[in-house]
């Protein structure tokens, strides 16, 4: 949250973004921040533990992104290390089990992603209830 990926907001139309809808999403301070416009546009808002995403919401921790994260909260949720583990518990299992994908289950969509990332995917899809499929991509920040 400490680095926001801060820019100036005049520098927002090299990357295409020109709406107004896009400058407010990156509006912050004074410049543009790209930590913002995540928080503000994505469907799902993932950190690295449940601790962390309670954090975030207070001002000691927010960076001034907090007000935001409050308001988003209900898209807000931690996974420790991007692990889902009902699928993979390091104090029961000696090793990662091997995933298995087939064309039908979520994770096929993240069968060139690391294992890691697919726990994470998985992992969000469940906790929201969110379909993962090619024709409806979710924007998600991981934080």
């Amino acid at each position: 949250m400490a680095y926001q990926g801060g820019f100036s907001s005049e520098e927002l139309f090299k990357f295409g973004f020109s709406s107004d809808l896009a400058r407010n999403a990156f509006a912050f301070n004074g410049y543009a921040s790209a930590m913002k416009a995540g928080l503000a546009v994505s469907d799902t808002l993932s950190t690295v533990s449940r601790r962390y995403a309670q954090e975030i919401q207070t001002p000691e921790n927010g960076y001034g992104l907090d007000w935001l994260t409050r308001q988003r909260a209900s898209r807000l949720i931690g996974i420790t290390n991007g692990v889902d583990y009902e699928v993979w518990d390091p104090a029961t299992d000696a090793e990662p089990r091997q995933i298995t994908v087939s064309t039908t289950s979520a994770a096929s969509l993240y069968a060139n992603a690391s294992c890691s990332n697919a726990f994470r995917c998985l992992s969000i899809s469940n906790a929201r209830s969110l379909p993962i499929s090619p024709a409806s991509p979710h924007k998600r920040v991981s934080i």
